[in-house]
C-alpha cells in the first residue's frame, strides 16, 4: 500500500501483501495516523481508488483522527496520476530489472528503491534535485555511490565538508536537517493498491 504526501513529493509504504484485506489496510490506517510514528496530520485529505478493501472501517478509522477521505470515480487512474506514475517509476527503473525470489527480497528492493528515490533521484521539477536531501555542491573528485549491487547510481561531487545522511535507515519521511517531520502544511495525498505477485501491493 502506497500513501503519496502531493504537496512535498514523499513516498510512504504502508506494506507488501500479496491479498490486502480491510483489516489489513485498517491498519495501515492506524499506522499512518498514530499520533507518534504516523505522517498525516489532522485536517489532511485522503484520496484513493476504488478498491473494496477501502471499507467503511478504513474511512472511519482516518476521520476519528480527522483525516477527509474522497473517493474517485471508476475508471480514472488520472485522478489518482501522482501515485500511478511512482508505481511506474518504481517498476521501470527496479523491480522489472530483478527476478524476485520471495517477499523478504522484494521488501528489501521496495526499501532500497524508496531511500534512492527520496536522497539520491534527480527530479526534474525540482530542478533535478533530490526530494530530502540537498544538491551535494562541491569541487572535489566525482565520487559514485551505489545500491542494489551497483544497479542505482548517484555521481556527486565530494565537498570539503561532508555530512553525511544520518536518517537512511528510520523513517524517510524525516527532515535532512532537523529531523523533524513536515507538519508545516495539511498535505494533501493519494493512496492506491496495484496487484502484486501479479505485482505487489504498494501503499
Amino acid at each position: 500500500m502506497l500513501v503519496r504526501l502531493l504537496t512535498i513529493r514523499k513516498v510512504y509504504i504502508g506494506g507488501i501483501v500479496c491479498d490486502p484485506t480491510q483489516e489489513w489496510v485498517v491498519q495501515v490506517a492506524r499506522n499512518v495516523t498514530d499520533c507518534e510514528d504516523g505522517f498525516l496530520p489532522e485536517g489532511s485529505r485522503l484520496s484513493h481508488d476504488r478498491d473494496p478493501v477501502f471499507g467503511k472501517k478504513f474511512k472511519e478509522t482516518l476521520a476519528a483522527t480527522g483525516v477527509r477521505t474522497v473517493k474517485l470515480p471508476p475508471k480514472s487512474p488520472n485522478l489518482n496520476a501522482f501515485c500511478e506514475r511512482f508505481n511506474r517509476t518504481i517498476k521501470e527503473e527496479c523491480l522489472d530489472h530483478f527476478v524476485i525470489c520471495s517477499q523478504a527480497h522484494l521488501e528489501l528492493l521496495v526499501r532500497e528503491f524508496c531511500a534512492y528515490y527520496h536522497e539520491e533521484r534527480p527530479h526534474q521539477s525540482l530542478g533535478n534535485r533530490p526530494i530530502l536531501e540537498p544538491a551535494r555542491k562541491g569541487t572535489g573528485v566525482i565520487r559514485v555511490k551505489d545500491r542494489l549491487g551497483g544497479y542505482l547510481k548517484h555521481y556527486y561531487r565530494k565537498t570539503a565538508c561532508q555530512v553525511s545522511w544520518p536518517f537512511r535507515q528510520g523513517n524517510p519521511l524525516l527532515s535532512a536537517t532537523s529531523g523533524q517531520r513536515h507538519h508545516a502544511q495539511a498535505p494533501y495525498l493519494q493512496a492506491i493498491t496495484t496487484n502484486s505477485c501479479r505485482c505487489p501491493t504498494f501503499f
